[in-house]
Parts: C-alpha cells; structure tokens; sequence
C-alpha cells in the first residue's frame, strides 16, 4: 500500500492530480500497486520454487530467471513500469535473504 500512497502524494505534489482528487487517487494507486506489486513477488517466489524442485544448485540463477520471468508482464505495460523499482526492491531483499539467512 505504500508504493501507491507515494506515487499519488507525487502527482498531486506535480499538480497532475486536483488536490480535491486526492484520496480518490490514493485508494485506487494504493490498490493497483498491492495487487501488481504481490502479484509479481507470487510469480517470482513460484518459479524459484520451481527452479529448486528442478534440482538448479545455483541460488543466482534461481534468482535470475525468476527475476526474469517476473519482471517481463510489469516491464511490457507501460503504466506498470514505474512499479518496477519497488518489484526489483522484493527481489534484493529476498535475495539477501537468499545468500544471507539460507533455508536450514
């Protein structure tokens, strides 16, 4: 919700938005980003899960492909571009996760 919230506290700090539109703005950017954002992260975990069940040793290119295949719908769309940073903000956390604190 936060990545929405943002992005609408930026139009209607840039004026693209009338300041009266404001909540109306945020409810729906707010909603757009969660389903996107968390519609991403649940593809991008699925094929890493998958990638581990094919028995793929390397975790980078667990990630990589992953990251790869997740990324293409939101990267394709152009209103969904500016979603990308946040989506590719999941995969380092994750990834740090990945190399830092493995699955025991």
């Amino acid at each position: 919700f936060t990545v929405g919230a943002v992005d609408a506290f930026r139009m209607v700090k840039s004026g693209a938005v009338p300041r009266a539109d404001a909540a109306r703005v945020a409810f729906h950017e707010m909603g757009r980003s969660a389903v996107v954002v968390s519609a991403f992260f649940s593809v991008y975990q699925t094929v890493k899960c998958l990638c581990l069940a094919a028995d793929v040793k390397y975790p980078e290119v667990r990630v990589g492909s992953a990251t790869a295949i997740a990324i293409a719908p939101v990267s394709v769309i152009a209103p969904l571009r500016r979603l990308v940073p946040y989506c590719l903000t999941l995969v380092a956390v994750d990834t740090y996760h990945t190399f830092f604190a493995p699955d025991r």
